[in-house]
């Protein structure tokens, strides 16, 4: 490209990089320099600049969200089927979250008002496995699993662990909710530290209208 550049003016730069293989424990360092010549060579050296880089989170090797393919218009509530592989043992005292669209409530209907706010049991949580993975509490759109009796070893072989498989059941959305906010993000917590996490589209649901009825009123 050719162009001007002028000095002590700010200029953004946009790039795009593929997802590194690994992730290294030093972020490192940006560095940018300007040169008087196409091609470089520090006889041409104008400016140097470096800057730190950010810290990268691993993403979970699968993390999938399956909606019910025909849901009764009648029904109340929705199934859904989550799948979820991940690329760092799970060890005692480690959390994994999963938080949905805004509208979802994954918790069970709350008796007292003061428990509102509190975690509680989900709505027809059913496992399919691994044994080892420990009952979630839910608190709107959020379901949280805390590892506090034991952790979900690696595969000696593929290195990741098994797959974690449950289904469990929200109120049917009240929201209506844009495309760019309708998600499912996950994330394995080992106390402060973010071992890995993954965002996934959901599907749209449309929220339907409540207290409707027809009456016939010929006599």
């Amino acid at each position: 490209a050719t162009g001007t550049v002028s000095a002590l003016e700010m200029y953004r730069l946009d790039i795009e990089v593929v997802n590194p293989l690994r992730i290294p424990v030093d972020p490192g360092v940006w560095h940018l320099n300007s040169y008087s010549a196409v091609g470089g060579g520090y006889e041409n050296l104008l400016d140097i600049g470096d800057v730190l880089s950010f810290a990268l989170t691993e993403v979970f090797h699968t993390f999938q969200v399956t909606y019910p393919p025909y849901v009764n218009p009648l029904d109340n509530e929705l199934q859904l089927r989550f799948r979820i592989i991940l690329r760092h043992a799970v060890e005692l005292g480690d959390t994994v979250k999963i938080q949905g669209p805004e509208g979802y409530d994954f918790g069970v209907v709350s008796t007292l008002a003061q428990l509102l706010l509190e975690y509680r049991a989900c709505r027809g949580y059913q496992l399919t496995g691994p044994d080892a993975l420990p009952t979630p509490s839910c608190l709107d759109n959020e379901i949280r699993f805390i590892f506090e009796t034991g952790g979900i070893p690696l595969d000696s072989m593929q290195l990741l662990t098994p797959l974690i498989d449950f289904t469990v059941l929200t109120a049917y959305p009240r929201r209506t909710v844009v495309s760019s906010a309708n998600n499912f993000h996950g994330t394995h917590n080992r106390g402060d530290i973010v071992m890995s996490s993954k965002t996934v589209q959901g599907q749209m649901v449309t929220p339907r209208l409540q207290s409707l009825s027809i009456p016939r009123i010929d006599t």
